[in-house]
């Protein structure tokens, strides 16, 4: 008798500590205060849904609150960096959570595609956009470069681990087709892949856990770029290597690659920024207001994990630095975060310095920006991804 009761409280007391369980997981989900968005996804995460009786009727109701538990269960970043961790470490996988983990170099998963035949057409159209940049730009009195910079997955396209594809058929299709439309434009342009691929490791120009180039792959671009204005017969003054130091922050880097990871990244990094022997002074605006004169964003200890924010505090619609030296020309850049590490070395050249997010920047087209502020240098900056493109940076008007 004792042991059959004993039995029956034991059926019973494993059903409620199961129900417990899974009632609770939803109950202190919904108690537990979270921010809407999500660092390491970046991405705002769902909010709870709002009751009523045609939401029940339709069922959105009911979604809504799956999506929102899927998006806050209690305690989710443990969750996921558990996952992360099994994945990495006990299963091994070279894929994990959109990343690809190669030797000591975090890349981005590519699904298999045929060769696109042909890009011909979009070649025209993008060199046909351009033709009209340079026209207004020329009627100015201006000069436009185009430059174009690779992806780091592209310029690291050959550190994939087999078998993952690398899509280099279609990333030097689009490259030769977008540069050979450039020159029979008659446009003047610079690719940077070339030179990149000269050094004998590229993860010193590119970082290994984010899509950018890291500051001193910046640097060579800027380099690179003032030695072709200086062709063109721009009079322009351009900071060289012993003109400065570099400076290794002990922060951990934290890239876009390696926030994926939620924490659990087995590859390091350190971002560099940079001192100039003799400061230039400058004043700076964003959007038009007053900023700290600073070209780095830098955080209040040495152990806060830095993300690439720390050149120019990250992406900015408009920025405006001021040298007040006249005798040197006024530059426009205008392109996607790429230009940010860029602009810390850029102003350094130029009296004026403009730079535009045309993703962020909706007060007017870029032709009128151009007809109102009239540099004499305009850059246009464009990563290969998005060589063909037109949309975001590359919409001309």
């Amino acid at each position: 008798m004792n042991r059959r009761l004993f039995s029956k409280l034991h059926r019973w007391m494993t059903i409620v500590v199961i129900m417990g369980i899974l009632y609770s997981i939803p109950l202190l989900s919904f108690l537990q205060k979270t921010g809407s968005y999500s660092f390491y996804e970046n991405r705002m995460l769902a909010e709870a849904p709002v009751f009523s009786v045609s939401s029940v009727m339709d069922g959105s109701f009911f979604e809504g609150c799956e999506e929102y538990l899927s998006n806050r269960i209690y305690k989710r970043n443990r969750w996921m960096s558990a996952y992360t961790a099994a994945h990495l470490h006990l299963l091994k996988k070279s894929v994990v959570n959109d990343v690809v983990v190669a030797e000591n170099l975090l890349l981005t998963p590519l699904t298999p595609q045929p060769p696109f035949l042909s890009y011909g057409d979009l070649g025209v159209r993008a060199a046909d956009d351009l033709r009209r940049l340079k026209d207004k730009v020329e009627s100015v009195g201006g000069k436009l470069v185009v430059l174009g910079v690779p992806e780091q997955y592209s310029i690291l396209r050959d550190r994939y681990p087999f078998p993952l594809f690398n899509n280099d058929v279609n990333l030097t299709a689009i490259e030769t087709t977008f540069f050979n439309s450039v020159a029979q434009a008659g446009i003047e342009a610079v690719n940077m892949k070339p030179y990149y691929e000269r050094s004998s490791d590229r993860t010193l120009l590119y970082a290994k856990t984010d899509h950018h180039y890291r500051l001193e792959g910046a640097y060579l671009t800027y380099s690179v770029l003032c030695e072709k204005l200086v062709d063109l017969g721009l009079n322009i003054r351009i900071t060289k290597e012993e003109d400065f130091e570099y400076v290794e922050l002990p922060n951990p880097f934290l890239g876009s690659r390696a926030k994926k990871l939620i924490g659990r990244s087995p590859v390091e990094e350190h971002l560099s920024i940079y001192k100039l022997k003799d400061e230039i002074p400058f004043t700076r605006c964003d959007n038009g207001v007053p900023v700290d004169a600073s070209v780095f964003a830098l955080p209040n200890s040495d152990e806060a994990p830095v993300e690439y924010l720390v050149y120019m505090g990250g992406d900015v619609a408009e920025t405006v630095i001021q040298t007040s030296r006249p005798e040197l020309p006024d530059v426009l850049l205008f392109g996607n975060s790429f230009t940010n590490a860029l602009e810390t070395f850029l102003y350094t050249s130029f009296n004026e310095t403009r730079s535009l997010d045309l993703r962020l920047y909706h007060e007017m087209g870029i032709l009128e920006y151009i007809e109102e502020y009239r540099p004499d240098v305009v850059v246009c900056l464009r990563y290969d991804l998005e060589y063909l493109l037109q949309s975001g940076n590359g919409i001309i008007e």
